[in-house]
């Protein structure tokens, strides 16, 4: 069974560790993940999520631009 909640913070580590920081877990959506992808480079990340919000993220500050 998937759990969103579970994708995420397993997916924030994943962010951070490749960026060669302890994992954070990024924030800004209140509803459930529904998709994430990296742009070409990996330096930005964009996420969309039920609550209708789509986030464009800086990678190594991890936050959102």
């Amino acid at each position: 069974m998937f759990r969103p909640a579970l994708a995420c913070s397993l997916f924030a580590a994943a962010v951070a560790a490749g960026a060669g920081a302890e994992p954070v877990p990024l924030k800004g959506h209140t509803g459930t993940l529904s998709c994430v992808a990296f742009a070409p480079g990996g330096k930005v990340l964009a996420s969309g999520a039920k609550d209708g919000t789509a986030i464009v993220w800086d990678v190594a500050k991890r936050e959102p631009l």
